[in-house]
């Protein structure tokens, strides 16, 4: 009989989660980015689960869990992103990490005497207090938890941590699986305070705009269904203009739309005098 002491490099798959997948290999094979029939719905529907499962066990949202091939690729993609990110936006480099990653300790007045302000951009590893010195210094924070994921209790949130890589063969699950976590607080933090600028640089000299919500219909030349069903007029619903704002908008992109909105509404309505 022979005993394995090696669950630390990897386990063997939960019986649970092998009859979990197994109609994934047969009957229920549809490409989850294939939307237009009931094999890809099924399909995108098993992924959105497993997302949301993940993130409920760290604390997340789902939207901020993406799937990757295991522990490596995630852990590839946290560091070099934000490294790479930095380095192009802030002009920030520096990484600071354990000496001997396995032994995951570190020395918490070292690493905050080792935090130098505008060039550090991530501190990769107790991880409260790491996520707490981090935050107060404005710098990422990265965390691989392929052996603490699932077997001690972790919430991104409190600890205050950015990105975390995860593997799934540490965790009683398959092979080739894993995930990383990349918090997105302050991509809804910069949209929403872009938006409410935007809006009220707009209203402070066309006090009659209004918002809505509306996505739709913004590659037709018809008026968007979504005002009409609301009982906006077509004349009112042919002069919606849609302004989506993302991560990488600054803060000059946004006064210049305020500027050009402003500038064309005028002339429109100088024209309009002469019709």
């Amino acid at each position: 009989m022979h005993a394995c002491f090696d669950n630390g490099a990897t386990t063997v798959m939960d019986p649970r989660v092998l009859d979990a997948m197994l109609p994934y290999f047969s009957n229920m094979y549809g490409n989850p980015h294939s939307r237009s029939h009931a094999y890809g719905w099924e399909a995108d529907d098993a992924c959105e689960h497993a997302r949301e499962q993940v993130a409920n066990l760290i604390g997340a949202n789902s939207k901020e869990i993406i799937f990757t091939s295991g522990v490596t690729e995630s852990n590839n993609l946290a560091l070099k992103g934000v490294t790479n990110y930095a380095k192009t936006k802030t002009g920030k480099k520096g990484v600071i990490t354990t000496q001997i990653e396995h032994k995951c300790l570190i020395d918490l007045q070292q690493l905050e005497d080792a935090i130098r302000p505008g060039e550090t951009v991530l501190v990769s590893k107790p991880l409260k207090k790491i996520g707490e010195i981090r935050r107060k210094h404005g710098v990422y924070f990265h965390t691989d938890c392929a052996q603490a994921v699932g077997k001690i209790p972790l919430d991104v949130n409190d600890m205050n941590i950015d990105l975390m890589s995860i593997f799934g063969h540490k965790v009683y699950g398959p092979k080739g699986v894993g995930a990383l976590y990349v918090e997105m607080d302050r991509d809804k933090e910069h949209v929403s305070r872009l938006t409410r600028k935007l809006l009220d640089g707009i209203r402070g000299h066309l006090p009659k705009i209004s918002l809505n919500g509306s996505e739709s219909e913004s590659a037709s030349l018809e008026p968007s269904y979504v005002l009409r069903a609301i009982g906006v007029g077509d004349d009112l619903a042919h002069t919606s203009l849609r302004f989506g704002i993302g991560r990488f908008t600054p803060d000059e992109e946004a006064d210049n739309a305020i500027a050009k909105v402003i500038e064309q509404v005028r002339l429109i309505f100088r024209v309009r005098q002469f019709l």
